[in-house]
């Protein structure tokens, strides 16, 4: 299905939470927003602001409008920018990215109010949720109850990207089931991330990620430790930034593990990404609370055994043993696991190829397709013109 295919007329608002659109950067939402455009006629994304950031028109028919004001005011500018856009087109629906302090999700139901855009809330995941990694986590898991006794009456939609995780936490709030759309945001480019050949890594254990509290941070510096006492060269590799940077330099540093760990705070590319994975002996996620993650099924379509935490979609596609490892939230059992893997080649090698297998359904085409036919059906429907 093409845009010469769906009905004219179909605009999309998007209420979005990611800087680095803005910013020139080829992220994830990039690749989101690539396999989108040909269907809408014209998509508005409204992200916060970055001192790096500016208005762009991506693919033709994206325009990128960040925010000039902090994020703690981010619901007014989305608001305000709205009342401008509706005075020049009509928008079939709005998708709304939702985290943190939901100034997305409560700009969007003023704006359904105020301007009748019907919108669809996507919450990928609710920090403290399995698990919290810190007080804050606890007081944004609260947030996110309040925003969904708020929003469950409002929303069109509720989108989950896992299976079970978060439709069960949604319902158990009184999210009707009805409301509740499973579409998996994982679109892997197996053009892009696909197994190398069999050569001697670079690294044997590899971490991505924003460096936030849900990261688990601490589980990974802790690990880390002790895999070094039993295994003193091992070689670390961090791809990430953010607010907790900074502690993490100065955990490994207090432990005197510093020199064992090569960080990157950006790549410039996707393929940089993907090159990375292939050469690093595993991942390591040890994340108290995902959506995804995301990285975990890249590394694995690029022949990488992945050890993870029980968050977001993992326990649907890690087998203990196969593909990988799936751990508590212990350093003791991650470290153990870690060292299980690394120390056994042939077994590494065979989890390696049963991985690269078990993410094979996530094609970004396809995926992509179903994810956007998905939300024009929603549009068409808001607006009673019936499915397509």
């Amino acid at each position: 299905m093409y845009l010469s295919a769906v009905r004219s007329n179909l605009n999309l608002l998007m209420y979005s939470g990611d800087r680095d659109v803005g910013r020139g950067r080829l992220g994830a939402f990039h690749s989101t927003l690539t396999g989108m455009a040909p269907y809408w006629d014209r998509i508005d994304v409204l992200t916060p602001g970055h001192k790096e950031a500016s208005p762009a028109v991506l693919l033709g028919n994206v325009y990128i409008h960040p925010s000039p004001r902090s994020r703690f005011v981010q619901r007014r500018f989305v608001v305000e920018l709205v009342d401008k856009l509706v005075r020049e087109r009509h928008y079939s629906i709005a998708i709304s990215h939702d985290h943190g302090i939901f100034s997305n999700g409560f700009a969007a139901m003023e704006i359904e109010s105020r301007f009748g855009i019907p919108y669809i809330s996507e919450i990928h995941h609710v920090p403290g949720h399995p698990r919290a990694g810190s007080l804050k986590e606890f007081g944004q898991k609260c947030m996110a109850r309040y925003y969904i006794s708020r929003a469950r009456n409002r929303a069109t939609a509720f989108r989950a990207v896992n299976n079970t995780q978060m439709p069960a936490l949604l319902e158990a709030w009184g999210v009707p089931p009805d409301k509740i759309v499973i579409l998996p945001s994982f679109y892997l480019d197996f053009d892009l991330f696909y197994p190398g050949d069999h050569v001697k890594a670079s690294w044997d254990v590899m971490f991505c990620g924003r460096l936030d509290s849900n990261k688990g941070l601490d589980l990974l510096a802790s690990a880390a430790s002790l895999v070094t006492k039993v295994r003193p060269n091992t070689r670390f590799l961090v791809i990430g930034d953010g607010s907790r940077f900074g502690a993490l330099e100065s955990d490994l540093k207090k432990r005197g593990i510093t020199e064992r760990f090569e960080i990157h705070r950006w790549l410039d590319s996707p393929y940089d990404l993907a090159d990375c994975y292939r050469r690093s002996n595993l991942l390591l996620c040890t994340s108290y609370s995902e959506g995804g993650p995301r990285v975990c099924l890249e590394a694995m379509a690029c022949g990488t055994p992945v050890i993870s935490t029980p968050v977001g979609i993992m326990p649907e596609v890690l087998s203990d043993g196969f593909g990988g490892r799936l751990v508590t939230w212990d350093a003791n059992n991650i470290a153990t696991s870690v060292l299980e893997i690394l120390n056994n080649p042939l077994d590494r090698n065979r989890m390696g190829s049963e991985a690269n297998q078990i993410v094979q359904p996530f094609n970004q085409d396809k995926t992509l397709r179903n994810y956007v036919r998905t939300y024009i059906h929603l549009a068409e429907e808001c607006e009673g013109q019936g499915p397509l």
